[in-house]
This record gives C-alpha cells, structure tokens and sequence, in this order.
C-alpha cells in the first residue's frame, strides 16, 4: 500500500497478490535384463490473482494528518481493478536404455491457459531425444586406453509460452474520471473506448532441432562437448504489421513473427596431477547463434526504426537479423570550404541553429550517388543511403575457468566475456558525447584532446559545439559508421587464492584447520569499448539506473563494482 500526497490531494493505492500453485507427479521404474525404463507423468496447476484498489480525495484538512477521514473536498475518486490467470497441464516423461549404450527420452506437455481464446487455449508440446554411447560397443575394445567415453546426441522438441498479459483478446472499455474536466464542481466519469485485439490468440511455440557430441580421453583428463542447434520459433507475440496513422489506434501485439536461429556451443576442459602435489585446470565455454526472421507482414517494407537514432525497432521485416543496427556511412570530417562546395547536398542533418556547414563537420557518404543525402521513404526498396553497419546482438560469448593447486595452496580465475558485439552510443548519453549532447554537461577529460580546430584535423570528434548529439537529424545523433563502437571485451570475473595453514601450527591451539583467503571480482576488463568510452562499463552497457538518473541515456546505469574480500576460516 503507498499513500501520498499532492495539491492538497490524499491519493491511497492497495495491491494484493495471490499466487498458487501445485505440482503431483508419479515415476515407476523397471529393470530387466539389459533393459531399463522409467517413468513419469503428473499435472501442473498455476492460480494468480491481483486485486488493486485506488482512492484520491481533495480538501486536506490538516496536512500534517494526512488519512482519509480528515479530508473534505467533493472530487474523489474509487476504483478498482485487476487482473486473474489461471494454468493447467499436464506433462510425462518415458526413459529406455538398453545395455546403457541406446538410450531414448520421450517428452510431453499439454497445457492449457486462460490467457487465450478457448479456441486456441491449448497446446501440446513434445519431445524426443536418442543416445549412442559408441564407446561401450566391442568394436571400439581396441581404443579403451585413450578414450573413455564417447556419446552421439540427437533430439527434437518443442515448448511452449504463454508469458503474456491477460486479457488481451479482450475488447475492454475502462470508466475512469476526468481530472481535467468539472461539471458543477464534479469531475465526471467517462468510458474509453476498447484496444484493437489481435486475431487468433494463441501459444508461441519454439521447436529445437539439437545434435551433440560428448566426449572424454586420457582417464577423463580431457572432455568436451559440441552441440549444434536450429530453432524454430514460430507464432512470436510482436506488434503487428505498419499501418497508417489514420487508423486510429494502437497496433495490437498477436502471433505475428516467425523466428530461426542457428548456433552452437564448445566446451573442452582439461584436468591433470603434474606431481602428486601439483594439479591444474582449464575449462573454456564458447557458443554463437544467428537469427533471422522467416516471416513477418510488412508489405510496404517499412524500415525497423522510424527516427534515425532509435535502435528500438517498431516493425519487422522478413530477413531480418535482430539487433541489426541501421545507419549512415561516414567518410571523415570536412577539411575546408571547397571540400564541402565538392560534396553531395547533405542538408538532412542538422550541424548547427544555422545549419551551415562548416570545416570540422561530420562528412557523410552518398551511398546511392544521387547527390543528395538522406534515409529516402525510410523503406526496404528506398532507404536511401542507410544501411545495416553493424549488429548489437551478442556473439562468440565465452567463459575460461583457470586452477591450480599446489601443497596447501589454491588459486582460482573465472574470465567471460564477448567476442564481437557492435554498441551505438544513442541519445543522452553525456557520458560519452559530453557537451555535444548538451553545453552544460560533464566534459571527459580525454575528449578534449581529441576535438577537431584548425590545428587538429585529424581528430574524432567534430568541431565543438553543444546539442548535435542531443535528438532528431542532428549530426551526432544520427547512427552512423564513425562513432559506432567495438563493445567486445574480456574481464577477469573472479579471483580467488587460498592457503591452508600446516596441522602441526595449529595443533597447541587445538585448531583442526585453518585457512586463509582472498576474493576479487570483476578485477580488470579490456575493451576496445575503452578507446573513446573509458568510463562505460561493456557488461552493463544500457539504459540508466531508475533510482539514479531514469530517463537518461545510455551510460548511467549502476556497474559492476570491484569487490575484493579477505577472511580466515577456522575449525575446532
């Protein structure tokens, strides 16, 4: 419950919510001979409700008593609302092995939910896996002194999800009361008129096409697996196809985009007793995966961002990679008059109040050489001279765990990171633009050895001056190739090191043992990130902290702090 109080206001909000939910199941299990099989099967049921009550009333009688009973003004308003859902399923396992070397898993839901229609309220969603341990067969005898396990994984299966508001098949009409309209001093009640609802409500569904590898040699001293997958996720809930601003309304969000994605993962390790004292360890996890839209209605084609500095897409289109960043080519800074009298007409951006050109500006390309510069109808077939520069999707993200223990002591590392992943700085982010985005903002230090002037011409950054990197058409705010930044990085997650003290130290003191260690996370990170941008930290690299600075641009969100802890842990 919150109250609060405001133009001598008492506004009082109350939510409830109630959540159950109940999982029974039953397994079996029969061996026979060489033949295993287990089995399970159970029901799966989710209740939630939220019930919300809202109270606001003029005349404060006393503000320093602020309660319902002491307020005497004739506006008020009472409402209610809320929201109710309730899951149902039902879900089975079967497991068969034979000899431990052929194994086969069968998977299934079928579930239903009230978040849909009752035409399209449930779904079934299977699955199957198979198992080929090659390495127990007799005709791999001759390898049993190198190779310890070797197992082939194949499966296909589907799931589905439902995590989505209720009620949006629903056409709903809410009564409210007007705050900025008084009929004989009462505010009156209106009724809104209802959303448009998508067509054909349903489950999204995603169906995984997996192969993979396990493998083991040299007494379990090295391992490694590799899968290889293709997903196909159909029915995605997104907004629905570009229409028109004369129709009127909010384009409801249904089943309207098909998905395919493509990857992969490797995971090798290596353990191994150099003496009988010293012992190491490597791991490593690489994966990568690519999507594609496969289906989406955009038949006018309408680009994905209908601002040029939004990497936030309103629409889709098929062939679409997501995360594909749309923007202009830049070629430089111009270097004097006569190098833009030269240029194309690139009067779409915005370079000053005056918008005159002037050496030190942004140079950008005329893609299309038509001699004019611009994102021509924003569309697939006239885009004038944008183009996809780069992706902010993640790629080749990895993780390495490093160990070694020698006698009493222990050292640990956990490094992750991102092979390649492109990052636009985007609007309001002062702490990477500075005074560009707005004259009064916080100016970083190396920036300033970096501006363009007469006797600086090969400078990043343009001539200065404040509000170009601020919104619109301006010449920093615009994507583009030349502050498009490399957000690839590795960091040093972890870092532990331990020591057990000797028995023989802590036996007068009736010590059982004793150790001492250290702790460090996130110690260091390398970034080319770090080149124009040394104070942004890549593994937060969105948005701003709400508590801090909501609103803002990229930048201001809270960081990984560097912790380093130091104890001793004793037994008696």
């Amino acid at each position: 419950m919150t109250t609060s109080t405001s133009v001598n206001q008492l506004n009082q909000a109350t939510g409830i919510a109630t959540y159950y939910a109940a999982n029974v199941y039953a397994s079996a299990h029969k061996d026979y001979g060489n033949h295993s099989l287990r089995l399970l099967a159970g029901v799966n049921v989710e209740d939630f409700r939220f019930d919300s009550t809202f109270i606001q009333r003029d005349g404060i009688i006393d503000p320093s008593l602020p309660n319902i009973n002491l307020l005497n003004g004739t506006n008020y308003t009472l409402t209610g609302g809320g929201n109710e859902w309730t899951i149902a399923g039902l879900f089975f396992r079967a497991n068969y092995a034979f000899k431990d070397k052929y194994l086969v898993e069968v998977n299934g839901r079928y579930d239903g939910s009230s978040k849909f229609p009752s035409y399209s309220r449930f779904g079934f969603f299977p699955s199957i896996s198979a198992g080929w341990v090659v390495s127990k067969e007799n005709f791999m005898d001759g390898t049993k002194g190198w190779l310890d396990n070797l197992k082939f994984r194949a499966s296909v299966g589907s799931l589905g999800n439902g995590q989505i508001n209720p009620y949006l098949f629903d056409p709903i009409m809410t009564v409210q009361k007007s705050t900025g309209i008084s009929i004989n001093g009462i505010n009156p009640t209106y009724t809104t008129r209802p959303n448009v609802i998508p067509s054909g409500l349903t489950w999204e569904k995603s169906t995984t096409v997996d192969e993979g590898v396990d493998a083991s040699f040299l007494q379990n001293r090295l391992r490694f697996t590799f899968d290889f997958y293709v997903r196909y996720s159909t029915g995605n809930f997104t907004t629905g196809q570009p229409l028109p601003a004369v129709f009127g309304a909010a384009v409801p969000n249904g089943n309207n985009a098909d998905l395919k994605t493509t990857g992969w993962e490797f995971s090798p390790s290596w353990t191994s007793n150099i003496t009988k004292d010293w012992s190491f360890n490597v791991g490593l996890v690489l994966s990568d995966n690519t999507a594609v839209i496969t289906k989406f209605y955009n038949p006018t084609g309408v680009l994905p961002y209908t601002v040029p500095y939004s990497l936030s897409p309103n629409t889709y289109y098929k062939g679409m990679h997501p995360g594909e960043i749309w923007g202009f080519v830049t070629e430089g800074l111009f270097t004097s008059q006569q190098d833009i009298s030269s240029h194309a007409n690139q009067s779409y951006f915005t370079v000053s109040n005056s918008n005159v050109l002037m050496p030190g500006d942004i140079k950008f390309k005329d893609i299309n050489h038509l001699g004019v510069i611009n994102n021509g109808q924003n569309t697939l077939s006239n885009h004038g001279d944008l183009k996809v520069i780069g992706n902010a999707s993640p790629r080749y993200n990895f993780g390495m765990n490093l160990g070694t223990t020698w006698k009493r002591l222990s050292i640990a590392a956990f490094f992750q990171g991102v092979g390649k992943r492109d990052w636009w700085p985007g609007i309001e982010a002062g702490q990477f633009w500075g005074q560009y985005n707005r004259p009064y903002e916080e100016i970083p230090a190396y920036m300033m050895k970096d501006v363009w002037s007469p006797t600086n011409l090969n400078s990043y950054y343009p001539r200065y001056r404040g509000y170009v990197a601020l919104s619109g058409t301006r010449e920093l705010a615009v994507v583009q190739t030349r502050y498009l930044q490399n957000a690839a990085y590795v960091r040093l997650k972890n870092l532990s090191v331990a020591y057990s003290l000797p028995a023989q130290w802590l036996s007068k003191a009736k010590i059982t043992s004793a150790k001492i260690y250290f702790t460090g996370q996130n110690l260091f990170t390398l970034s080319p990130l770090h080149k124009y941008a040394a104070n942004f930290d890549p593994e937060v690299i969105n948005g701003s902290d709400p508590e801090v600075s909501s609103g803002s641009g990229n930048g201001y969100a809270y960081p990984m702090l560097k912790t380093y802890t130091a104890g001793i842990n004793l037994t008696f």
